[in-house]
């Protein structure tokens, strides 16, 4: 490995490092970490930018200001009350709503962590509002939303149809997407069935139990020695 190849390694490391631990945005340190990787390996800045794909970068830049306004317009808070809605009290059809709706905010274009991001907290109020599983819930808003992100109209599925034609590897972009959510629905039905077998398990194993009798209050006992009219001893 070269030098250039080393440092843009730890540059990575040291990139990811400080988004996580100070909380700063990721791609403002990437930018700022390709300036000495830029310099050691003796390219101009016009043959680095070359290498990303401007098609991309307008997508991700497109699909961002869409997800936010929806975001902010309440239009994503009004989608998500209207599926929850209609599933209502069914607690088998509680996963699949997040599922369901997490698949097709990333199909749409949206990013699969911008989505996670925003569904989780929701999904969490239903959750314990229906009195479900939680972490079955959550589970498929991950699942669906990540499943989803190889649609050819998000960013993910375009950098992975772009790396495949690098690589001269063709294959079309809306069926890799299926075969992704077919899995993905099968992983959601077998966590469903482990969680129901778990809950039966667990209810067929404990009995019930009595409440336990009320105790009567004890009175001390009163000892007498002698005469009757001689002191009392309380015990």
């Amino acid at each position: 490995m070269s030098a250039a190849q080393i440092l843009s390694l730890i540059m990575l490391v040291v990139v990811l490092a400080a988004a996580i631990w100070r909380r700063m945005n990721i791609g403002v340190l990437a930018l700022g970490a390709a300036l000495p990787v830029l310099a050691l390996s003796g390219l101009d800045a016009k043959a680095m930018y070359t290498t990303f794909p401007g098609d991309i970068f307008a997508l991700i830049v497109g699909v961002s200001l869409l997800f936010a306004h929806l975001e902010r317009s309440g239009t994503l808070s009004w989608f998500v009350e209207l599926v929850y809605g209609a599933v209502g009290d069914r607690h088998v059809l509680l996963p699949w709503a997040g599922f369901l709706v997490g698949a097709i905010l990333s199909t749409a274009g949206a990013f699969s962590t911008a989505v996670i991001a925003f569904l989780v907290p929701l999904v969490a109020h239903v959750a314990v509002r229906y009195r479900s599983s939680f972490y079955l819930c959550e589970l498929g808003v991950v699942i669906g939303a990540n499943s989803a992100g190889l649609s050819p109209l998000n960013p993910t599925g375009a950098v992975v149809r772009a790396a495949a034609t690098k690589f001269h590897v063709d294959y079309p972009g809306w069926a890799l997407w299926a075969v992704s959510m077919v899995v993905a629905a099968l992983v959601v039905l077998c966590l469903q069935l482990l969680d129901a077998f778990r809950r039966r398990r667990g209810g067929a194993s404990t009995s019930p139990r009595r409440p336990p009798l009320p105790r009567k209050p004890m009175r001390p006992k009163v000892l007498r020695f002698g005469t009757p009219g001689a002191r009392a001893w309380h015990c």
